[in-house]
């Protein structure tokens, strides 16, 4: 078996994003958050407390994964949910984040 060269295409690397870290996420705005929202609370110095995944399935065969943390800085608290993406994934993975699995309800599209 050939051994498989390591991929090093500068594009998996997300160095090309110059400002992820100064999107700020409202939760009386917008429904969910991105990755790079998330990315500048954990910049401005909110803790992950809690990480709680959810399936959210629709028509059978579709789903959605949302990530729900809950963070926390000083005396403040907040819960970011953060639908999934490769880089979001990673992020979890690197930072060895505790994930607690919860089910949806079915949804129907």
């Amino acid at each position: 078996m050939a051994k498989r060269q390591l991929n090093t295409n500068i594009s998996n690397f997300h160095v090309q994003y110059l400002d992820v870290t100064s999107q700020h996420w409202n939760p009386q705005s917008a429904s969910f958050a991105g990755g790079d929202h998330l990315m500048t609370a954990i910049a401005h110095g909110w803790d992950i407390v809690r990480c709680v995944e959810t399936q959210h399935w629709y028509a059978g065969m579709r789903s959605v994964t949302v990530y729900r943390f809950d963070l926390e800085r000083n005396n403040e608290q907040m819960q970011m949910p953060v639908l999934t993406n490769p880089a979001v994934a990673r992020f979890v993975r690197q930072m060895d984040v505790d994930i607690d699995k919860e089910d949806a309800e079915s949804k129907t599209a």
